[in-house]
């Protein structure tokens, strides 16, 4: 490699590739790859909230608002007095939102005139661990003290898909699953607190 040659590479720049994140990662960490000093430009697109930054020379760290973005950074390098062609990432910033507490289960009501029915079986199908219901001393034994087995299962276990109609009915874990003796689902709805499962159940309950 001859001189020319090698001085134009070492006057070169590179930033990382574009890039997207959520706004609950309060900071970007963006590196310069170049042999010289370098001069850091940024610009979001919601000029209203400017975007905080912390210049560590050729380490950039960017602070996201909580909100929907683009963060544009330029950067150009200065080696032995000669100036790199700028270069460019672009970090898109995506606003963290919360997903919406589960909707209350709402028990499927008996029909007038129709025999109510008595649940034998109740199973808690999880796709996560729910300790605060599943391990519940109180609900198991509420549960008990009904006649009635209660069951927790993973939601991508064997004894699930034998329960499948039912954790469909409910639309997905996490479920209570309300059976019959005969194994016939009576309810099913999605629970988040041991009074859900209570509320779901109690309707079915001797």
């Amino acid at each position: 490699m001859n001189v020319l040659a090698l001085s134009l590479l070492l006057s070169q720049v590179a930033l990382p590739a574009d890039q997207t994140v959520s706004s609950a990662q309060r900071s970007v960490k963006i590196v310069a790859e170049t042999a010289g000093e370098v001069r850091w430009i940024v610009f979001n697109a919601v000029r209203e909230v400017p975007v905080d930054y912390d210049d560590l020379g050729k380490t950039l760290r960017l602070y996201p608002n909580d909100l929907d973005d683009v963060i544009i950074v330029h950067c150009v390098a200065l080696v032995s007095g000669k100036m790199s062609e700028p270069a460019r990432t672009i970090v898109t910033v995506v606003k963290n939102r919360p997903q919406p507490d589960p909707k209350k289960p709402e028990p499927t009501p008996v029909q007038p005139g129709q025999p109510k029915r008595t649940a034998a079986h109740v199973t808690l199908v999880v796709d996560q661990p729910n300790p605060s219901v599943t391990n519940d001393n109180g609900l198991m034994k509420w549960l008990s003290d009904f006649g009635i087995k209660s069951y927790v299962v993973a939601a991508n276990s064997q004894a699930a898909k034998n329960i499948e109609p039912g954790i469909k009915q409910a639309g997905g874990a996490p479920c209570v699953v309300v059976q019959e003796a005969s194994g016939a689902v009576i309810t099913a709805a999605r629970f988040a607190t041991v009074e859900d499962v209570k509320a779901i159940v109690s309707p079915y309950a001797k």
